[in-house]
């Protein structure tokens, strides 16, 4: 939502744009399939991709089609925008930088299957998850390849950044939802049946303890909710 108004995507191939307050429907676009990504809104252009392969920039008052950019399979990555460039991942195992004012290429990087995370970008730096198990890390202005970590299972989930530190989900511990992090919790939707929404907290950590750290990436960390909880009366 941005300005009062909702974007969203439908599996009817379109973009509708609906006044918040009333639900009353300003606007609709169509692209050439279904819409499985959730729209980003940025200086009053709306951002969404689709299942025929493009990326669109709409018109976010009036719906008109400003650019459509191509991958080679589905976009189903949602798009992540930060210094007028527009990150998105592709089926076809591929993460895009596009120019947002005019969605000309800006670089491609590849990784090893697809790309249904959504990017986050902090720092100068653009994450993602791809479905061969790796979680990466992109430069944000050249598309080189900073690190990679492997979880072992595909990873559908989106990351999120928080104070140096990125968490992600994977199929592995049964985490299909992107994870939120506020005021030192981290929230997650589970993906094992039991319908529950955990909330992990992170261990507080002095800022003389962070600024001794060495700049290496170190190794990733397992949350595992405590199932427990559940057996509770």
């Amino acid at each position: 939502m941005a300005n009062g108004v909702v974007y969203v995507g439908s599996a009817d191939g379109s973009l509708y744009a609906f006044n918040a307050a009333t639900g009353r429907r300003i606007w609709s676009a169509a692209t050439g399939n279904y819409i499985q990504s959730s729209p980003a809104v940025a200086s009053g252009v709306v951002y969404v991709g689709s299942a025929d392969n493009n990326l669109y920039a709409f018109n976010a008052a009036t719906g008109q089609r400003i650019w459509t950019a191509g991958t080679y399979r589905s976009v189903l990555s949602s798009p992540a925008v930060a210094n007028g460039v527009v990150y998105v991942g592709s089926d076809d195992a591929k993460v895009y930088a596009f120019n947002a004012v005019t969605g000309l290429p800006v670089w491609t990087a590849s990784t090893g299957n697809e790309v249904e995370s959504s990017p986050a970008v902090a720092n100068g730096v653009v994450y993602v998850g791809s479905y061969d198990g790796k979680l990466c890390a992109f430069n944000a202005t050249t598309g080189q390849t900073i690190w990679s970590a492997a979880t072992g299972e595909s990873i559908p989930s989106s990351p999120a950044v928080a104070n140096g530190v990125v968490y992600v989900g994977s199929y592995g511990n049964a985490i299909y939802s992107s994870l939120a992090v506020a005021n030192g919790f981290v929230y997650v939707g589970s993906g094992t049946g039991d319908g529950s929404l955990y909330c992990f907290g992170l261990p507080p950590a002095s800022a003389a303890a962070q600024a001794a750290q060495p700049p290496a990436r170190p190794e990733p960390a397992t949350l595992k909710p405590d199932l427990t909880l559940l057996q509770q009366p």
